[in-house]
């Protein structure tokens, strides 16, 4: 059905995809495996026309689609997803799936005027909200965009992606961002589709159905070592202290102060009773995996979600009803999650920008960040901008790691997990593992 020859694509004098050859089998589901910067979503850009190969064809039942946009491939029956969710924010999650129908309608200016179109509409609206129902997000049928979770909408991708009745659908990276719960549902929705699609990692089994099931997170083990982990932290602490480590290190009143936080969005619980605890002049770090909770935290901490149970206490005062311009003025600012790199600018300088607060300890900090992400030392002096997305992220994190200084909390599927020094997190091997995809 799909066949890739010789595939190549360069982007100034970085080649992102070498020679690349294979072929997709009509009724069968294939996966393209590879770590960070592999090259996965560059293939996918030259497979479905959003980038022109600089060699080599792609053929579709036998027809060379190079030049082809999306949409003419779109009416040749494929269909993708994408690893960063591309949807209409300003539309319902109904409407959006909608939007994937939209070359299966022949509407005209006429038919408008006439109010034909009014059936074909509600059939449309009645078959998006089946398609949401298939991918588990038919809850949000009615709801807008913004106002669902990150995994919600990279099922709602999906369920766009299939209103176009695809004979070919390519996913990319369809779990990423998802916790552990959700990457099972995605996985137990079975399309009936040719599906091509991309993991970030390897690491599943190809069951009898043909199909690739991914294992479980690294997360739930770390999980199940949690109280194993609390127990030893625990057993530095006094007796009748509950507090997490790190709760106690100053006498002086705590800057910020949260106790049994939870919130969500709508039905999803995505924090479950948060305990954290920062001091005066303390940097702290939050580290989990995509779908943790560590962006859905940091909202509600400045005001933007609110709060369903606990408590938020900022210098001492309570700030858990307050708005986000309250808080502001108060002195809370967010940073909003992006990975916000210079891309002009080398690696390593955008690694030296999170050493300027301790420029005695710069080198000593980069040559730890290049041992934890050795791809970073490789390209220290290319421009970060021809980065991959997952090795700007790498950059991001170390960037960011660089200049930690005190304390980290470890988030998973919405708790605190782990908890202790920078150093201790950055070289617990269970959070390497389970976070940043690295085992020894």
């Amino acid at each position: 059905m799909l066949e890739v020859r010789q595939l190549s694509k360069s982007f100034g004098g970085v080649t992102a995809v070498d020679d690349v050859s294979f072929s997709v089998r009509a009724g069968a589901v294939h996966s393209v495996i590879g770590p960070n910067g592999a090259g996965k979503t560059t293939l996918f850009n030259l497979v479905s026309g959003v980038d022109m190969p600089s060699a080599g064809e792609v053929l579709l039942d036998g027809k060379n689609t190079c030049g082809l946009g999306p949409d003419g491939l779109a009416r040749l029956g494929m269909s993708r997803t994408f690893q960063n969710v591309q949807l209409c924010m300003n539309m319902s999650a109904c409407e959006n799936v909608m939007l994937g129908a939209h070359l299966r309608t022949q509407s005209t200016l006429l038919a408008g005027l006439l109010g034909r179109t009014r059936r074909a509409d509600k059939a449309l609206r009645d078959e998006a909200a089946q398609l949401m129902q298939q991918v588990g997000v038919g809850r949000y049928a009615d709801a807008h965009t913004t106002q669902l979770p990150f995994g919600a909408l990279k099922r709602l991708e999906i369920a766009r992606a299939l209103a176009g009745r695809p004979r070919l659908l390519l996913l990319d990276e369809p779990a990423a961002g998802l916790n552990e719960t959700e990457t099972h549902e995605i996985t137990e929705t079975h399309p009936q589709h040719r599906c091509f699609g991309c993991h970030g990692r390897a690491g599943g089994a190809r069951h009898e159905d043909g199909h690739e099931h991914l294992g479980p997170h690294p997360g739930a083990q770390l999980r199940q070592e949690t109280g194993r982990g609390q127990r030893r932290a625990g057993a530095q602490q006094p007796a009748g202290d509950s507090r997490l480590p790190g709760q106690r290190m100053m006498s002086a009143p705590a800057a910020l102060e949260v106790e049994g936080l939870v919130a969500g969005y709508g039905r999803i619980e995505a924090l479950r009773g948060i305990d954290i605890c920062l001091q005066p002049g303390q940097l702290v770090a939050l580290v989990g995996a995509n779908g943790a909770g560590k962006t859905t935290l940091l909202r509600t901490l400045s005001g933007l979600i609110r709060a369903r149970a606990g408590q938020v206490r900022l210098f001492g005062a309570d700030i858990t009803a307050a708005s986000a311009e309250r808080r502001v003025r108060a002195g809370l600012a967010q940073v909003l999650e992006g990975r916000q790199v210079f891309g002009p600018l080398s690696v390593l300088d955008n690694l030296r920008l999170g050493a300027y607060t301790k420029p005695a300890q710069a080198t000593q900090r980069l040559e730890a960040m290049y041992e934890l992400f050795p791809v970073l030392k490789d390209k220290r002096l290319l421009p970060a901008g021809t980065l991959s997305g997952g090795q700007q992220q790498m950059l991001a994190m170390a960037r960011a790691l660089i200049s930690i200084a005190d304390h980290g909390y470890v988030l998973e599927a919405g708790r605190v997990v782990l908890s202790g020094s920078a150093q201790q997190l950055l070289h617990d091997e269970r959070v390497q593992e389970a976070y940043l995809g690295l085992s020894k």
